[in-house]
Order: structure tokens, then sequence, then C-alpha cells
């Protein structure tokens, strides 16, 4: 049964990207919201990337260009994405890359 509601939840996302691709902002924040409560009633987590896509404020799936602008913060290591219709932010940490070695090259 949660194989199936995981399955349902992939494609309600994938739907409600859609919708809101093509300007029908109320429709995604409903199939959002029915994400949201199949992965309750079913005791299943959101993946990763569809938790990390959803705005925390209104619900809306987050498409950047179309409804969120995102920006790196290199100070403080993270990515902020910052919902354009509420102004809720999220923000996604990741581990910087460790700074390269340069090797001298000797001149003869």
């Amino acid at each position: 049964m949660k194989k199936i509601a995981s399955e349902r939840i992939e494609k309600l996302f994938l739907l409600a990207s859609e919708a809101l691709k093509s300007g029908d902002a109320g429709a995604a924040k409903r199939y959002a919201s029915s994400m949201k409560r199949i992965s309750e009633h079913y005791k299943i987590r959101l993946p990763r990337r569809i938790k990390v896509s959803v705005c925390s404020g209104c619900g809306v799936p987050l498409i950047p260009g179309i409804n969120c602008t995102v920006r790196a913060v290199q100070s403080k290591s993270y990515i902020s994405y910052k919902c354009l219709a509420c102004g809720s932010e999220n923000h996604i940490r990741y581990k910087p890359l460790p700074a390269r070695k340069t090797t001298k090259t000797r001149r003869s």
C-alpha cells in the first residue's frame, strides 16, 4: 500500500508542477495539499527533492524562474529559495567543497 501511495505522491508532484507552469496556481496548490495528506495518512515521508521544492508558507511547488528566486549564500553554506507568492524562504544547507591545492611549477 505504501508503494502505491509513494507512486501517487510522485504523480501528484508532476501534475502540480505542470499546472503551475500552465498558470493554474490553484490546481497546483490542491495537488500539493493532496500529496501532504497522502503522506500523513500512510505515514510515509515525502522524498527530499519534493519536500524541498514545495513552499512551506503557501504550499505551492517552487519552480525557479516561474514563482521563486534562487540564490546561494556562500558565507553560511546554504541555498535560499524565496517564494514570490508569499515571500517565505526555504534554506537548504550544503557542504562546501574543500579548497583546491595549487601546485607550483618550477621555472628553469
